[in-house]
């Protein structure tokens, strides 16, 4: 049992780092200091962890079925707590708070996947670990970065909003079988790909 989480606490956080890393190095001028960056994807762990008992909370408070709080309750209390510590920050380079944000999904991802490998059935865990290393960290990555752009510009109720919606349609998605998990994986490469050609353009206006 402890060789099995130690396989699955590698195969949740390797990843983290090499995302980590993409999002770090999509800024080519002054990068963020690996402090700042890790500080930002511990901050995600903790917020992980804040969410499960926020959505426990809430469950009992209004008990909902799967479907719902799925789709309205996890991406609500998600996208809040990911980035709820750099709300109110205001960055010198605007790239940078969407690189703290992001690199904070990604601790989120890293906690999550470990917590759903661990709960999974063993005939079924290299197709989730599939699944989750690259729809899990890219969503919870994406949406995240694109509240931070919003902080960045001093207004980030908008784009919040958008983080819950694009996180809602990603678990929208999963419920359709293999099309619709291939399908959100798709749609989280896209805005993965987004939020970096995003950090790239604020980049290059020094």
């Amino acid at each position: 049992m402890p060789r099995v989480l130690v396989a699955i606490a590698l195969v949740s956080f390797v990843p983290a780092m090499i995302y980590l890393v993409i999002i770090r190095n999509s800024e080519r001028y002054g990068r963020e200091k690996w402090r700042t960056v890790l500080g930002a994807f511990f901050w995600g762990i903790l917020a992980a962890l804040m969410s499960v008992f926020l959505e426990l909370f809430a469950d009992f408070l209004v008990p909902l079925s799967l479907g719902m709080t799925a789709l309205v309750v996890a991406p609500v209390v998600e996208e809040v707590t990911k980035p709820l510590i750099f709300f109110g920050t205001k960055e010198r380079e605007a790239e940078d708070s969407i690189i703290k944000c992001a690199s904070s999904g990604i601790g989120f991802a890293c906690l999550e996947n470990f917590l759903y490998f661990s709960g999974a059935e063993a005939s079924l865990l290299p197709l989730i670990v599939f699944i989750r290393t690259l729809d899990g960290f890219m969503m919870h990555s994406a949406t995240s970065g694109f509240t931070g752009a919003g902080i960045a510009r001093g207004s980030p109720g908008p784009y919040l909003i958008l983080a819950m919606m694009m996180h809602s349609l990603s678990n929208f998605l999963v419920s359709f079988g293999i099309l619709g998990i291939t399908a959100s994986i798709l749609f989280s490469m896209a805005i993965f790909g987004a939020i970096r050609a995003l950090i790239i353009r604020y980049d290059k206006m020094i």
